[in-house]
C-alpha cells in the first residue's frame, strides 16, 4: 500500500494582539512598504487631461503664429502718390500747323538752304508765299560767298599773288562800288544799242560768260548759250542791246543780248 504523503498546509495563523487588532505578518509589511513607495506618475488622471489640454492648446499657438506671420508681419508697402508737375499758368500743348506745304514748295526751302525745323516754323506761322523767303536765303549766302571772296582778294593782294590780278581781271569784283542814295527819286529806263569789245571769261560754274566793255568805258557781264560761247574767239567785238535803269544814283543793267546777224 502506498504511503501517503503528508501535505504540508500553506494555511497561516492569524495571530491578534490584546486590542483585537490584527498582527501583521512580514508579507503585509512588504505590501504595505510597496504602497507607500512613490509612483513614476505623479500626476493623478484630472492633472494629466488638463496638461494635455495646455499643451494642445500651446501647439495650436505655435501653429497659428507660423501659418499668419506672412500676414501680420510683413512689411508694409505704402503706396506712393505720383503727382503729376502741373504746367505753369495757363500753358497748353501747342497744336500741329494746320497749313503745310507741298512736296515742291518744302524741296525749293531745303535746297537754299532752310533746315526742316525752320520750314515747320514757317509753316506755323502760315506764311503762304515762299517766294521772300528764298529771296533772303539767297540774299545772305551771296553776302557769305561775297565775304570769304573778299577774304581771299585781300589775302592774295597782301602777299603778291598773281591770281589777285587773275581774279580782278575775270569778275566783277574788279569794278568800282556803288551805293544807294534815298534823296534822289530820279528814275530812268535806258535802252541802247552797241558794237563793243569782248572778252571770254574762263569757263567755271555753271554759266558761260563774256566781258563787254561799253563805249562809256564802262564794263558789264553778259551770259551765253553754250554753243556761242564755244563759237566766240577769247576776244573781239559783237553788237549787244542792254537795258539799264537809273535808281537811287546807282546805274543798273537790267538785261543784255547779243544781236545775232
Amino acid at each position: 500500500m502506498a504511503d501517503i504523503k503528508k501535505q504540508g498546509s500553506t494555511f497561516e495563523e492569524v495571530s491578534y494582539d490584546s486590542d483585537g487588532e490584527k498582527n501583521k505578518s512580514g508579507f503585509d509589511e512588504i505590501m504595505e512598504e510597496e504602497v507607500e513607495l512613490p509612483s513614476k506618475f505623479p500626476l493623478g488622471g484630472k492633472k494629466l487631461v488638463l496638461v494635455g489640454i495646455g499643451v494642445g492648446v500651446l501647439i495650436l499657438i505655435i501653429a497659428a503664429y507660423f501659418y499668419f506671420r506672412p500676414t501680420f508681419f510683413a512689411p508694409k508697402v505704402v503706396e506712393e502718390e505720383i503727382i503729376l508737375d502741373e504746367p505753369w499758368g495757363d500753358y497748353e500743348e501747342e497744336p500741329p500747323p494746320i497749313f503745310t506745304y507741298s512736296v515742291e514748295e518744302a524741296n525749293r526751302l531745303r535746297a537754299v538752304g532752310y533746315t526742316s525745323r525752320e520750314i515747320e516754323e514757317f509753316e506755323y506761322q502760315e506764311i503762304i508765299d515762299i517766294g521772300p523767303l528764298i529771296d533772303t536765303q539767297i540774299k545772305a549766302r551771296q553776302e557769305s560767298f561775297l565775304d570769304l571772296y573778299r577774304a581771299f582778294l585781300r589775302e592774295a593782294k597782301e602777299s603778291g599773288n598773281e591770281q589777285y590780278n587773275y581774279v580782278l581781271s575775270n569778275t566783277y569784283l574788279g569794278l568800282p562800288p556803288q551805293e544807294f542814295i534815298d534823296e534822289d527819286g530820279k528814275r530812268d529806263y535806258v535802252t541802247y544799242t552797241e558794237n563793243v569789245d569782248y572778252w571770254k571769261m574762263p569757263l567755271q560754274g555753271w554759266q558761260p560768260t563774256v566781258k563787254l566793255r561799253l563805249a562809256n568805258d564802262a564794263v558789264i557781264y553778259m551770259h551765253t548759250t553754250p554753243s556761242r560761247y564755244e563759237e566766240l574767239g577769247d576776244s573781239g567785238n559783237m553788237n549787244i542791246r542792254y537795258d539799264y535803269i537809273y535808281f537811287k544814283g546807282v546805274r543798273c543793267v537790267t538785261n543784255v543780248t547779243e544781236i545775232v546777224n
